[in-house]
């Protein structure tokens, strides 16, 4: 059975009724509680490094917390395709990195973040750029 609720921009949780009915047979009703959760990272903000040149070659990065976060995944690469990963974390609990490596000089960074929670992974973030020193 597939229950298609629609649209719904509500989260939390929720009450639902099931009724069964067929002929010859006594109508049945069942109440099922969900929970709904969002996987919408629009308020994602990446907050450091900021996207200027002159960035230290070990960076912290930081991103703005989202209440339907239960983690967050980070990327670092040399290509905004994200090709060529330099540095990742997953399933890291509060909205901050710190570089398990020292980046090159003179070199553009590109880094978003996805979050989990409930529903899974969620889709990356639209990425952020630097260049080091």
């Amino acid at each position: 059975m597939v229950v298609h609720l629609g649209r719904h921009d509500e989260v939390g949780d929720f009450d639902l009724t099931i009724t069964a009915e067929a002929d010859g047979v006594p109508t049945a009703e069942r109440m099922v509680s969900i929970f709904v959760v969002s996987n919408d990272i629009s308020a994602l903000q990446l907050l450091s490094p900021p996207g200027a040149s002159g960035t230290s070659t070990l960076p912290a990065f930081e991103w703005s917390a989202l209440t339907n976060a239960l983690s967050y995944n980070v990327q670092v690469a040399t290509d905004a395709a994200f090709n060529n990963i330099v540095a990742e974390g997953y399933a890291l609990p509060d909205p901050s990195y710190a570089l398990p490596i020292q980046l090159e000089s003179n070199t553009v960074y590109f880094w978003h973040i996805s979050i989990n929670n409930e529903c899974g992974m969620g889709e990356w973030s639209f990425p952020g750029a630097f260049k080091t020193l």
